[in-house]
């Protein structure tokens, strides 16, 4: 740069500054082009989300979506002609901005698919025309003023469009997050008329006319003008902007869409940090903006524009030809496989059918050649064995119930991590045999990421706790369990949970019932503990043994509540002050769930809570189908509200902590549907708890696996219908032994 052309750009941008400043049509013009910018692009990331979550549309459909952006050129020659012919800018701007307002308004409201098409197609085309009246507007006045530093005012009004641009993004990403795509819409329409106001009534100078070219009419019709069309040739500077201006925003569907799901879906990336990737191109337009200007002062303008095209569709080439379906397909045809449009009929006789049809990123059911291809897997190969690459094609990642036709595979090979819908029930039934591989990713990719806090149970994870133990050991170091519970006509609800207890391995249990219940307890097993407590008329435990209790669980390292305990008045003030009181870890059960129902206090000492969801519905609130449909949800809600650990049984049983960590049980049986079951699982938790307290949650996590596998070993042997609960602690070395390390 030369040093004349320096100090000339020095001492315009104050002036120019100064002259934005000053002017109220300048002033307003950036202000309204600043919430321009906000509203707009605060929306256009969001389009695509709304469309495929709300509207539950398919991808292709959604990038569909911005073909409606054709019809803004139409809307903008329309608008910019009347406001050639008649020089009312700023009047024009007001009614485009009005429109803008009821578009977005309109896109809150819209339920059906045709709506935002429509909506866009024929109101928001006209909105877009708002800005290029303030532009216009700008123009005349700096013209009929011939001000010197008209590059510069242009130039500031164009970055406060591009700062717009810049934030809109991530307030935008927030807000849907917080209040749903419908509020950003509402949001979006209300900043749009919020353009109106910075400019208030002001006026302006009226447009020159544009020169019209004529020549002489024929001596017949000396009245009338023939007014001549511009030449081709001196059209086609247009024509080549035009044709640059549509090669470049060919991947705004890719920017605004797409990449918008990507961050969402795949990447899972925070809400801000999404909103901010859209808005750096803007930001860099603005840093590039002052030094754009000098550059075309020096190059001219069409060089400049075509230099910066260039820059853009090789941005999009870039993005478009480089993703991993171009490289796995070259390494596919380096390979040797052939690549084939349609199936010829002697491959119906395959032995394996691979499934890579569709991935983790589906939403909504699967539409289109994708269900064709579904359809054709389930139905063509009779003796295939399917195999699914991640997924079954058609399946949700993240959701417990298919939303659609899906494949249906014999096996599934997932990647670096099992997926939610591979995990949850019902759901897990219609993926096959599960097997997890990895492909390369980082270790602190999932497992020190808080978001990754859903962990479905493997032996591995719990192997640790049964070591080999001491030659010298003895009875003290694997804890003592007291189980408080039973009532008239239910001893045995106690007695089993001692049991469990036992079987899992602590040093000693005992048994805490009402005196008349006791005779039944002893007579189960002899190395059974008794303690004998006062009782009602009825025959469940008073109130009055609270005190007793309470002393005798200072020696104690573990607390059993509820098994068989009944839901007296009396039993219920006597659970509610053990669950307050109670120093050690306490397993709450049966009708210790039932006397805290709707009276649950939040706890900050070691509570595991084991309901079932009919016992779940009345913790909550709910009915029992509400749980179930959302098994997962519901309990990491309650263990967070409570500050306990939540075991929500059931087929895949979930295991809820307060901080999130969240435990999916792979293992169980159908043969477990049976009285009893719940009272063995109290007991064996209680008992692994006893032996491991400074790492009772592992030891809780274990007890459910191992409770489930001993019902897929009983089930084997007894048979699903004549399995019995204490059949199950018959089948508990077993599964044990499964988990002892490797010597």
């Amino acid at each position: 740069m030369s040093p004349a052309l320096a100090a000339e750009d020095t001492a315009t941008a104050p002036s120019a500054a100064r002259s934005v400043w000053t002017s109220p049509l300048y002033r307003g013009a950036t202000l309204a082009l600043f919430l321009s910018g906000l509203g707009t692009s605060a929306a256009a990331p969001q389009i695509t989300l709304f469309l495929v979550d709300d509207l539950h549309v398919s991808l292709t459909t959604a990038g569909l979506y911005y073909l409606t952006n054709i019809t803004a050129p139409v809307a903008g020659y329309l608008i910019g002609a009347r406001s050639d012919r008649t020089g009312r800018r700023l009047g024009l701007f007001r009614l485009c901005a009005l429109a803008g307002f009821l578009g977005w308004g309109a896109m809150a409201l819209a339920d059906r698919l045709w709506m935002p098409f429509v909506i866009s197609a024929l109101i928001l085309a006209f909105s877009g025309a708002a800005g290029s009246q303030l532009f216009a507007a700008v123009h005349d006045d700096l013209g009929a003023t011939a001000s010197p530093v008209g590059d510069g005012v242009v130039s500031i009004v164009r970055m406060a469009l591009t700062a717009g641009w810049i934030v809109g993004p991530v307030a935008g990403s927030l807000l849907a997050t917080a209040a749903g795509p419908r509020a950003m819409f509402a949001a979006t329409g209300l900043c749009t008329l919020a353009q109106i106001v910075p400019l208030g009534l002001t006026r302006t100078r009226s447009a020159r006319p544009h020169a019209q070219v004529t020549i002489a009419a024929p001596a017949a019709h000396p009245e009338r003008p023939v007014r001549r069309s511009p030449r081709v040739r001196a059209m086609l500077p247009l024509l080549a902007f035009t044709g640059l201006y549509v090669l470049v925003y060919a991947g705004e569907p890719i920017k605004y869409g797409y990449l918008t799901i990507y961050m969402h879906n795949d990447m899972h990336l925070p809400t801000a940090v999404s909103g901010a990737v859209i808005g750096i191109q803007p930001l860099i337009e603005l840093i590039l903006m002052p030094v754009a200007v000098i550059v075309a002062r020096r190059i001219g303008m069409m060089r400049l524009m075509i230099f910066g095209a260039a820059f853009g569709v090789g941005a999009n080439l870039c993005f478009a030809l480089t993703g991993d379906a171009a490289a796995n397909r070259r390494m596919l045809d380096v390979c040797g496989c052939p690549v084939v449009r349609e199936l010829p009929r002697e491959a119906d006789i395959a032995s394996i059918v691979i499934d890579a049809v569709l991935g983790t990123g589906l939403t909504g059911p699967a539409k289109g050649p994708s269900l064709d291809a579904v359809r054709l897997i389930n139905q063509r190969f009779p003796l295939a064995r399917k195999v699914a690459v991640d997924i079954p094609s058609g399946l949700p990642s993240d959701e417990t119930n298919p939303t659609g036709e899906f494949v249906r595979a014999d096996y599934t090979v997932t990647f670096t991590a099992a997926k939610r819908s591979q995990c949850l029930s019902p759901i897990y039934q219609d993926v096959g045999q599960v097997a997890v591989v990895p492909i390369g990713s980082p270790a602190e990719l999932y497992e020190t990421n808080p978001n990754c806090n859903l962990n479905l149970t493997g032996t591995t994870d719990i192997r640790h706790l049964f070591a080999k133990r001491p030659c010298d050991s003895n009875k003290g170091l694997y804890g003592h369990v007291l189980v408080v519970g039973g009532s008239f006509g239910k001893s045995g609800a106690p007695a089993m949970a001692g049991l469990g207890s036992y079987r899992s391995g602590a040093g000693l249990v005992t048994v805490a019932v009402p005196k008349s219940a006791l005779p039944m307890i002893a007579a189960v097993r002899p190395e059974l503990m008794t303690e004998p407590l006062d009782e009602t008329e009825s025959g469940r435990v008073r109130l009055a043994d609270a005190g007793h209790l309470l002393d005798l669980l200072k020696k104690m390292t573990v607390l059993a509540l509820g098994p068989g305990l009944g839901t007296e008045d009396e039993t219920v003030r006597l659970v509610k002050r053990l669950y307050a009181e109670v120093e050690v870890p306490a397993v709450v059960d049966a009708d210790a769930l039932n006397a805290l129902a709707g009276d649950l206090p939040p706890t900050a000492k070691t509570r595991i809570l084991t309901p079932h969801p009919g016992e779940m519905a009345r913790l909550t609130g709910k009915s029992t189908k509400e749980v179930q449909a959302d098994r997962l949800g519901i309990a990491q809600q309650l263990a967070n509200q409570s500050g306990a650990a939540i075991v929500l049984k059931g087929d895949r049983t979930i295991i809820a902590f307060p901080d999130g960590e969240t435990w999916v049980n792979p293992t169980g049986s159908p043969a477990m549907a049976t009285g009893g079951t719940g009272d063995i699982l109290t007991g064996m938790i209680a008992g692994l708890i006893a032996q491991h307290p400074k790492d009772w949650r592992r030891a809780l996590v274990a007890a459910v696996w191992l409770h489930g596998r001993c019902g897929e070993l009983a089930g084997r042997h007894w048979g699903e219908e004549a399995t019995l609960a204490t059949d199950l602690l018959d089948f508990l070395p077993e599964a044990m032994n499964e988990l002892r390390p490797a010597v």
